[in-house]
């Protein structure tokens, strides 16, 4: 079998840009790609994405997942993937992709690792894939036979797959080497470890006078329109609004078509045919079910499946009955237990999915769409064609959600920041439909104008929270001003103008919580952290737009260094933490797709 599919693959390159990476290991040509497409955008072009000028091309990587999809069917005779399982192995297969581009640049542009194609040869002989290891005809009396699989990979004719393996080889000996690299010449010195444990345990007692904003009340200000408008024009800036757009949306929702459904209930009728001729249900459950059959109890007392329990109270235990249309299925059931008004059955599902043609005849229908909204206008053209349309109302462009979008859909906001007022966009493919979108207003960010209503109000906000932390700087100081001259900290409050409290702490470190009245603030965290005279007073401490504090240092007890050097003895704690998110951070870029040019959703099937 895999002999086969070898040599079909003469014909075809079984993975994204294997020339391109053949240029890079074996011609030293680098990854510089180009295309000739005249006036044509790329995705015209037939180009799926870019990952920093290299092409990954659609026929290319249909291949490839036609391949990966032909693999995975080998042993599920007359079983169709999931829609999600496919979904899965494109996700998986893109991301591979990008993977090997991103390892092999930095290969050429930073490793530059220089091993002969001998050492690459040598490895792929003396580790086959284990597709061939798992395949009997590289057998000889039931052993593996390595000079059959050298024959293989001599023969001419099994070129492209052999250069496919060698720079699978090549882009993992990278990536292995360079963790290996990393991981060896990543270390924390000793001081440093010992002063990560230090500040994480240092721990401390306090006494405070602490200060709220929001316990100031607005009433105590006298607030004028002067004052509001001059506050305006010192402040601009701060009030400028985010960019943002609005879309009108026509939407081409994908869903089975009568001819679906009758090839998913031909499929179910295919099963019980074979059913009948002999084959078990349980084989037929592997080869033709696209859930695992294990459907369980039907029960009396259940109405949506009034039906369906009718039909199998007849039947004894091991009789098959079907198919039943339920749910986004067909069923055939196999009983396989009775109670006096539970029925356990098994079950052969064959879900009813949206097909090849289904798909392109709604992506013809939005085409059409489309170009009616280009020549007459998008309402007219949805008025003619009777089409509901939607709008965004304003969104944030640099924001994570545009209304009636699904949250990871690219295309769609680089539509929106790439284009211009007016722009009506290409098809494009939105998880189960295919969209067009109207951009009818954006701007880049304006300093909206004072008599807005809604920008009066954070106007007015901002000024009185600006009043209030300049109030708390005020009597905060003259709260020091009274310690300075001998007065207990516990009757300050008596003496201030507005709302504060007294406190001491328990024991805290830098990642606790002080008390319930500071709660979790890290810069006050930072500001104790730098305390260190026992017994002096410090502040004033503003956390704006919080508050404020006076501090009393009453103890700090720093860690001592037999306590440091037994936990970095049996623990490297910091040390994990730091190289985890060092590895994670350094392997992410190679599979992140934020700086690719990703144009998957202009293609109807992808």
């Amino acid at each position: 079998m895999f002999m086969q599919k070898l040599r079909a693959s003469t014909k075809i390159i079984l993975w994204v840009v294997v020339i391109a990476f053949v240029l890079w290991l074996f011609l030293d040509l680098g990854a510089s790609l180009t295309g000739l497409g005249g006036g044509q955008k790329k995705w015209e072009q037939g180009v799926l994405a870019e990952v920093n000028g290299v092409e990954i091309k659609y026929t290319d990587f249909e291949n490839m997942i036609n391949n990966a999809v032909q693999e995975t069917l080998r042993n599920r005779v007359n079983k169709n993937l999931t829609p999600e399982e496919l979904q899965r192995i494109r996700e998986y297969s893109f991301y591979d992709v990008v993977r090997k581009i991103k390892w092999s640049q930095f290969d050429e542009n930073y490793r530059k690792m220089n091993f002969t194609n001998d050492v690459y040869t040598q490895i792929l002989v003396m580790n086959p894939p284990q597709e061939i290891l798992n395949d009997s005809l590289f057998y000889t009396d039931g052993k593996f036979d390595q000079n059959k699989y050298i024959e293989v990979l001599q023969d001419p004719r099994n070129r492209n797959y052999v250069l496919t393996q060698l720079m699978n080889i090549h882009v993992d000996l990278v990536q292995e080497l360079t963790i290996q690299d990393l991981a060896l010449s990543f270390s924390i010195p000793q001081k440093e470890r010992e002063s990560i444990y230090e500040l994480e345990n240092t721990r401390f007692k306090i006494k405070y006078i602490g200060v709220k904003a929001y316990q100031i009340p607005d009433t105590i200000f006298t607030v004028e329109l002067k004052d509001l408008q001059e506050y305006y024009k010192k402040n601009k800036e701060k009030f400028r609004r985010e960019p943002r757009a609005a879309m009108k949306v026509a939407i081409f929702n994908v869903s089975p078509s009568a001819e679906d459904t009758a090839f998913a209930l031909e499929r179910v009728r295919t099963a019980m045919e074979i059913y009948k001729q002999g084959e078990s249900f349980e084989n037929l459950i592997r080869d033709f079910s696209d859930d695992q059959g294990e459907f369980g109890w039907i029960r009396r007392s259940d109405t949506k499946f009034d039906t369906i329990y009718r039909e199998l109270q007849g039947l004894q235990v091991g009789d098959v009955s079907g198919p039943f249309r339920f749910g986004e299925g067909f069923y055939l059931f196999k009983v396989s237990n009775k109670t006096k008004d539970s029925i356990q059955v098994k079950d052969i599902y064959v879900s009813i999915t949206p097909s090849e043609n289904t798909y392109a005849d709604i992506y013809r229908r939005a085409q059409e769409f489309r170009q009616l909204a280009k020549d007459m206008g998008f309402e007219k053209a949805a008025e003619e064609l009777k089409i509901e349309t939607f709008d965004t109302q304003e969104f944030n462009i640099d924001g994570y959600f545009i209304p009636y979008t699904s949250f990871r859909n690219e295309t769609v906001r680089a539509f929106v920041k790439e284009s211009k007022k007016g722009t009506i966009s290409e098809v494009i493919r939105d998880e189960d439909s295919y969209k067009v979108f109207y951009l009818y207003s954006k701007d880049k960010g304006i300093i909206p104008d004072f008599e807005d209503n809604e920008v009066r109000a954070r106007i007015k906000g901002m000024y009185l929270q600006d009043k209030k932390m300049d109030l708390i700087k005020e009597e905060l100081d003259r709260a020091m001003a009274f310690l300075s001259q001998g007065v207990e900290m516990d009757s300050i409050p008596s003496r201030l103008s507005i709302p504060c409290v007294v406190e001491s702490t328990a024991y805290f470190t830098a990642k606790s919580v002080p008390s319930q009245f500071i709660g979790r603030d890290i810069k006050f965290s930072g500001f104790v952290y730098n305390l260190k005279d026992t017994g002096k007073v410090y502040g004033p401490y503003l956390s704006y737009p919080q508050g404020g504090y006076i501090v009393k240092l009453l103890e700090r007890i720093e860690p001592q260094a037999d306590e440091i050097d037994a936990y970095l003895m049996y623990t490297t704690g910091p040390y994990n933490r730091i190289w985890d998110f060092t590895f994670r951070e350094f392997q992410q870029e190679f599979v992140d797709l934020k700086h690719i040019k990703d144009y998957r959703s202009y293609f109807y099937l992808y």
